[in-house]
């Protein structure tokens, strides 16, 4: 921060003053040192708002949004404006058990003063992500459901491969293949079908992701390590798949392979 915060000293009758933040210094004022200078917002008060401090940018009212250009005024020095006001209390602890609290110094300030809508900042952080998370949570349970329906297909499709080729294994260790070669290939074959559904899987999602980037939050639509984690995990989960058929087939007896239809 530079410069000083808005103080008790800035009320009605002294000039006026205001808070800027580093997006409104980059945006209006050229990224130049603010402190000092002066705005208004018409030609009849142009320079009547002296910046006495600089703070960085924060979100208010949309998370999904960048920092927009702010200022903070002095709230006393225009009590003709002043409606519903939102005020911000620090607690240590849980701040919901600070509520009743809050509510009697606001009493005992003003009986007329009403506090209404009192939330913690988590609160209000999770309504308005809300949506997000809601699809976050669907999207999260269709994916382990498709991640075990790959897995049962995968393995249906390796079971059935091994089946029909039961006799070529026999061949293959009645020739002298080895059990860990058996295992190998099947594993091998396992990995190409796996490749190919997932470079296919990748190109639809690079395409689906522009009908739904409007819904993520602090993720980019085409993430690399997002793809990349999900695509290693798809690999894991074949991988898996497949060994048991594998294991099976490296484990025949080459005899009973050989007389298998």
């Amino acid at each position: 921060m530079l410069g000083r915060t808005i103080n008790d000293g800035d009320v009605a009758g002294t000039p006026k003053v205001a808070v800027v933040n580093e997006q409104f210094a980059r945006q209006f004022l050229g990224g130049s040192s603010p402190v000092g200078r002066r705005f208004g917002f018409s030609k009849k008060d142009k320079g009547a708002i002296q910046i006495v401090g600089v703070v960085a940018g924060a979100k208010y009212a949309d998370l999904r949004r960048d920092v927009p250009p702010t200022f903070y005024n002095a709230a006393l020095q225009d009590t003709d404006g002043l409606g519903a006001m939102h005020f911000e209390v620090r607690t240590y602890g849980d701040p919901d058990q600070m509520i009743p609290a809050m509510r009697r110094v606001a009493q005992s300030m003003d009986s007329n003063l009403a506090l209404f809508d009192v939330r913690s900042q988590i609160e209000q952080i999770d309504q308005t992500l809300f949506q997000e998370r809601l699809f976050a949570r669907l999207t999260g349970f269709f994916g382990v459901l498709a991640l075990v329906l790959g897995c049962i297909g995968v393995y249906g499709v390796m079971v059935f491969a091994v089946t029909r080729r039961m006799r070529e294994i026999g061949i293959r260790m009645a020739l002298g293949a080895s059990r860990s070669g058996i295992l190998g290939m099947v594993l091998r074959e396992t990995l190409v079908l796996v490749a190919v559904g997932i470079a296919l899987g990748v190109i639809a999602a690079l395409e689906a992701t522009r009908l739904i980037s409007t819904l993520l939050f602090g993720l980019k639509p085409n993430d690399p390590l997002t793809i990349a984690g999900a695509a290693l995990l798809m690999v894991a989960a074949a991988v898996f798949a497949g060994y048991v058929p594998a294991h099976r087939a490296s484990r025949v007896d080459p005899m009973v392979a050989l007389r298998y239809e």
